[in-house]
């Protein structure tokens, strides 16, 4: 069985706000008690800090300056705040931000409009699809 244009909109819609919600604290907990349980069941060490292959050096073109972190060099930060935000909110935006574009409103609208055209059509000439064809392009 296929899906249409509006139950993609309304499932990719549910999705993303599914996605936005589990940005908060109380999502990430569970999950990264589950990734530290399965280390343990598993010997997985996963504090450990990373071997350092080379001294990290500032640029003489900031030896002046105050430099924060190191473009380009690995940063052994490896405790639940690096984890939270530089790996599951980025995650969970890469996500969004491909869903939103994907499945942008209008278009979607628009494809159902484009949808209620065809004779084959379950929405075949409805009048509440074909509105935002007509409100788009009359």
């Amino acid at each position: 069985k296929t899906l249409d244009y509006g139950t993609a909109q309304q499932l990719s819609l549910s999705i993303v706000e599914k996605l936005d919600r589990s940005r908060d604290e109380q999502s990430f907990e569970p999950l990264l008690e589950t990734i530290n349980n399965f280390c343990r069941q598993n010997s997985i060490i996963i504090n450990d800090k990373p071997k350092q292959h080379r001294n990290r050096t500032i640029s003489v073109t900031f030896k002046d300056s105050t430099v924060n972190s190191i473009i380009g060099q690995r940063d052994d930060n490896q405790n639940e705040e690096f984890y939270r935000t530089s790996i599951y909110c980025q995650l969970i935006d890469n996500i969004l931000i491909e869903l939103k574009d994907r499945f942008y409103l209008k278009n979607l609208q628009f494809l159902c409009g484009i949808s209620t055209l065809s004779p084959d059509s379950d929405i075949f000439l409805h009048l509440n699809q074909l509105k935002h064809l007509l409100v788009t392009y009359i």
